[in-house]
């Protein structure tokens, strides 16, 4: 059988009529179905499953809601699959049509025709499927590809057996087998009896009793086997779950390890704040004082300050003037005279050493402060980009181990122990 094309009408996520084509060339001959999760895939594999047989797989969620949910809302209430495929040089059609009443109860109906040379309905359509591939054997052929590893895992060896034996046919040789050695059964007692040979009875009934005791024996391992498929069934679920404690481990392991890198985030922290109040202690008064700096700057160089410091007549030159009655031109100074006024009236506007020593203090604090405030800048920056980086790792990490902490919630210690325990028993 190849399948050539589906179309879902209002089928689960599909709204409205959708179809998707399948590649049946020789060469090319895999057609590969890619879509983010939620989107349909497993629901166009239900799709044929559903169409052919009216099952789904076991891990099909909701399978009672057929009908696409908008559709509902729409006061549609139906849904329909078409399956189109070639079978033995013949092309079919079958459809399944589903109206979902009150209660989510689902009621389909199943069609089959051939298409070629002439559309004609086929009676019987169930029986039509199941010659072409017989439910019993669908699973084999349809299945969701994350059961995979559990269906061709070693534990399922004898369904996978079974069904290999069931695809080539054994089934009716076996049949056949069974009914033959009940005829040869039938024909031997005949023969014992037609030929009255009393010891000839007697072996036959040995040979009955044999043959009893060999059925049983053979029913018995045949138990004995199912017993050991559903041990390793059942130790393969539990190898799952201890490979989650594994994981759960693993989760510990990473949880302790971001704990680790959190105490260190918070180490770096508390250096670079204690950076940053250092900065603060050196830098804040320069750019706190900033208008003031500006400002006061720019009355020391105004040129009337400016002149006296130095001042061309400063408060010592004047005194000695004055003491030594000379003027610095070589004319004496007497006491009480005009130029002796004159020079004596200089006082008044000359510097003294004291106003020199703390203008050029002044400036000098005030150039660098504004020095200091244009040399932090950058290292402001530095400092604020640093505690920026460490705050959003800091709160990243948080959430991490929040999350990890969440995940090892799920896992019961004591639970995994008794799993090792049970494993152990399963296994002897």
């Amino acid at each position: 059988m190849k399948i050539q094309q589906v179309i879902l009408e209002d089928f689960r996520q599909f709204y409205g009529r959708e179809s998707v084509d399948f590649s049946t060339d020789e060469k090319t001959n895999v057609t590969l179905v890619h879509a983010e999760n939620g989107v349909g895939k497993t629901t166009l594999l239900n799709a044929v499953l559903w169409c052919f047989y009216g099952i789904v797989t076991a891990k099909f969620e909701r399978p009672e809601e057929i009908v696409n949910f908008s559709a509902r809302d729409e006061g549609r209430d139906s849904a329909t699959v078409t399956v189109i495929f070639e079978h033995e040089g013949q092309q079919y059609q079958v459809a399944r049509a589903a109206r979902q009443g009150a209660g989510r109860r689902t009621k389909s109906t199943l069609t089959a025709s051939r298409i070629a040379p002439t559309f004609t309905d086929i009676p019987a359509s169930e029986d039509f499927i199941n010659t072409v591939i017989p439910q019993g054997m669908a699973k084999h052929f349809f299945f969701d590809g994350e059961a995979a590893e559990v269906f061709s895992s070693e534990s399922n060896r004898s369904e996978v057996s079974k069904a290999i034996r069931t695809m080539l046919g054994c089934d009716i040789a076996d049949t056949a087998l069974a009914d033959l050695k009940a005829v040869v059964k039938s024909f031997e007692k005949d023969e014992a009896r037609a030929l009255g040979d009393r010891r000839g009875n007697q072996i036959q009934t040995e040979l009955e009793k044999i043959d009893e005791e060999t059925e049983g024996a053979a029913k018995s391992i045949a138990n004995f086997e199912k017993t050991i498929e559903t041990a390793d069934n059942r130790i393969d679920e539990i190898d799952g779950t201890l490979r989650l404690s594994e994981v759960s481990k693993q989760f510990s392991k990473e949880r302790k390890d971001k704990e680790d890198e959190l105490r260190t985030v918070s180490s770096q922290q508390r250096q670079w704040a204690a950076r940053r109040a250092q900065w603060v202690q050196e830098h804040a008064t320069g750019i706190v004082a900033r208008k003031l700096t500006k400002e006061s700057l720019g009355f020391l160089e105004e040129g009337e300050f400016r002149g006296k410091i130095p001042s061309p007549y400063n408060e010592e030159f004047v005194q000695e003037l004055l003491e030594g009655e000379l003027c610095i031109c070589g004319r004496e100074l007497e006491k009480g005279s005009d130029h002796w006024g004159k020079v004596t009236s200089m006082l008044k506007d000359a510097a003294s050493a004291t106003l020199r020593s703390r203008v050029t203090a002044a400036r000098g604090r005030i150039s660098d402060l504004e020095r200091r405030r244009d040399d932090g800048t950058e290292r402001l920056r530095e400092i604020e980009t640093q505690v920026s980086t460490l705050n959003k790792s800091y709160s990243q990490l948080e959430r991490d181990i929040e999350e990890l902490s969440k995940k090892l919630q799920s896992f019961n210690e004591k639970e995994v122990a008794d799993l090792e325990k049970e494993r152990e028993v399963l296994k002897k």
